[in-house]
């Protein structure tokens, strides 16, 4: 089974493009052990020492995060822990796992709670303009995570048209 990639390159899935320098990866623990048995030495390294979820891959320089399933995220008051990425919330397309829509803005807010991530909540504010979400979707994000989302629907909605004079 793929391994669901979030962050920038689910955004892109999603229809919203940025720039980004890391793939980020979410794995059941025992996926985390494998990858480190089959592939770090082989092209994959840690990016510090003893590092387990920070890698690198040594062919192309590209950074992987990999972010492990039932590790907690985000701020401690949230309880977010992440999920199964066998479970529910994941969609395969061409091969590829990705989170559903209200899977990758529940992770973009958890992350964007932390006061050195803002970069995630803009991204859930570019992705609401970009697909045109609505207040539909807090129904289905963790009941901590709703003001936030409907905030910045709201900003979204008050952000004049560039387009317009």
């Amino acid at each position: 089974m793929a391994k669901p990639l979030f962050g920038a390159v689910a955004l892109q899935h999603h229809g919203y493009v940025r720039h980004t320098e890391d793939i980020d990866i979410l794995i059941t623990p025992e996926g985390l052990d494998r990858f480190h048995a089959c592939l770090v030495g082989r092209g994959y390294l840690p990016r510090f020492s003893g590092s387990r979820k920070k890698i690198r891959e040594t062919t192309r320089h590209v950074d992987i995060d990999l972010f492990a399933a039932g590790e907690r995220g985000g701020p401690e008051a949230l309880g977010f822990v992440f999920p199964d990425p066998r479970g529910e919330g994941f969609l395969e397309v061409e091969g590829l796992r990705f989170p559903d829509l209200a899977m990758l803005v529940t992770l973009k807010l958890v992350s964007g709670a932390a006061p050195h991530r803002l970069k995630d909540l803009a991204d859930v504010l570019e992705l609401i303009k970009a697909i045109g979400l609505d207040e539909s979707l807090a129904d289905r994000l963790l009941p901590a995570l709703r003001a936030k989302y409907l905030e910045l629907l709201q900003a979204a909605r008050q952000e004049p048209d560039p387009n317009s004079d």
